[in-house]
């Protein structure tokens, strides 16, 4: 049982029950918490889900991880996702709050970077051959993210991005059907320097064949494929040199969010062109 309730299970299931949290105290006219009601709550999902023996069932119980629990609502706060106190009469833990940034957070139905196991872990299921230096670098910037370090996440996130397109150009010129197109490709591709050139060489060969291509692939490419590549990727570049630049966490977090969509539909394209092969003329 202490397998199943490590530290990153104990986080995911507190996320969780903060959800229910937020649900509750924003239709009390009093909102009050305290750090036991977090216990509690995940002492009772874990029951539920069979993560606990029945020498656990008397809510008088002394969960095993229990302590674990304060250390989660420590790092919850660093994040800003909780704050010590409820009013002024009660400032300081054990009640606590859920920030306005928190709430919007939790409120979210993509996957959160606040978890990043889960995140991680829904990547792997959705993309099982995901790139594994891509899944390092995204590693990197959850982490950067999650000790409030959005300038760092955003560099390691575009880092990661640059990646997967080159994954997915890779597989493209391997796809090229005539032998002629897919030399000159390579020859082309080997000669630009830049990420950006190497991309717009992509896309107009690209845009050749996209008529081929099933509508679920292609449908709104222009903004998931090139927007959303270029955003990523003008925040990598203006953070990346010394400008003084700065990144706040919401965007660093919505960037994250976005991410998981855009590495989804890219990969939808990986696969297309690992399993078909594009018949392009000069």
């Amino acid at each position: 049982m202490e397998n199943l309730m490590g530290y990153e299970t104990l986080r995911q299931l507190a996320l969780e029950v903060l959800k229910e949290i937020c649900e509750r105290t924003s239709k009390a006219q009093n909102p009050s918490s305290h750090i036991n009601d977090i216990v509690f709550a995940i002492k009772r999902v874990a029951m539920e889900r069979g993560m606990l023996g029945q020498e656990y069932k008397n809510p008088t119980a002394i969960i095993p991880f229990e302590f674990k629990i304060y250390d989660i609502v420590w790092e919850l706060i660093l994040q800003g996702i909780l704050l010590p106190g409820t009013n002024a009469q009660n400032p300081n833990l054990p009640n606590f709050h859920v920030t306005e940034y928190g709430r919007e957070c939790l409120k979210s139905e993509l996957i959160l970077p606040h978890d990043r196991e889960n995140y991680l872990e829904r990547l792997d299921k959705e993309i099982p051959d995901l790139d594994s230096i891509a899944k390092k670098y995204i590693a990197e910037s959850l982490q950067t993210f999650l000790v409030n370090c959005p300038m760092a996440s955003t560099v390691m996130l575009g880092v990661s991005s640059e990646r997967i397109m080159y994954v997915l150009i890779e597989s493209f010129a391997e796809a090229i059907q005539d032998p002629n197109i897919k030399q000159k490709f390579h020859e082309d591709f080997e000669k630009l320097r830049f990420i950006k050139q190497k991309y717009d060489r992509f896309k107009s060969e690209f845009n050749k064949i996209k008529k081929e291509l099933p509508d679920e692939l292609i449908n709104d490419s222009d903004n998931w494929l090139d927007r959303i590549f270029d955003l990523i990727r003008y925040y990598r570049n203006d953070i990346g040199h010394p400008t003084g630049t700065e990144i706040p966490r919401a965007l660093a977090f919505a960037n994250l969010q976005l991410f998981s969509l855009y590495v989804k539909k890219v990969y939808g394209l990986i696969e297309y062109f690992k399993n078909n092969k594009a018949k392009m003329e000069d």
